[in-house]
């Protein structure tokens, strides 16, 4: 069998492939959902500012955890005091359809961030992670309509645990 020379062409695709490739793991990329290793972090860490039982704390807890990081029951147990500040979780109206009914929201998700050592020393200084996301909710589609924007916030508190997972990971 012989073989077929490549062509300039396939060189050229294979090439941008490559470089495609490259770029992206170099950028820091990871697929929704990846996990991040903070298992060299010091740990236990802690969560103040927010309440222990709300869905924003739900969801970092589970990602922390998941990232190997262990969770400390008070602020006096901790290696790490990570503070969640000005959680607000706001909708605003985008636009009405003809008959003036409310069709489309602008869903917004707010956090305030920092991070301290046991000395009360601030190893990440206080910043806002902030997520948006719209919600079309036709009017024809009401009970669907809810359903969707709950999904939306879970999205968005996920996306706001992982940034700070991402940041956390710059202690290493």
């Amino acid at each position: 069998m012989t073989r077929r020379p490549t062509t300039l062409h396939q060189y050229i695709s294979r090439s941008i492939l490559l470089i495609l490739l490259l770029t992206l793991s170099a950028c820091g990329f990871q697929p929704r959902g990846a996990t991040i290793d903070l298992s060299s972090l010091p740990s236990p860490l802690f969560i103040s500012g927010i309440e222990r039982h709300s869905d924003i704390h739900r969801e970092l807890r589970k990602q922390l955890q998941r990232s190997g990081i262990a969770l400390a029951k008070s602020a006096r147990d901790s290696a790490l005091l990570l503070r969640i500040s000005d959680h607000k979780a706001e909708t605003r109206l985008l636009s009405l359809d003809s008959l003036n009914r409310a069709i489309e929201y602008e869903l917004e998700e707010t956090v305030r961030m920092a991070v301290y050592d046991r000395a009360g020393r601030e190893l990440i200084a206080p910043q806002q992670i902030r997520t948006l996301r719209i919600s079309f909710s036709p009017p024809e589609g009401i009970l669907g309509s809810g359903r969707e924007a709950e999904l939306l916030r879970d999205a968005m508190r996920a996306e706001i645990a992982q940034r700070i997972t991402n940041r956390l990971a710059t202690l290493r």
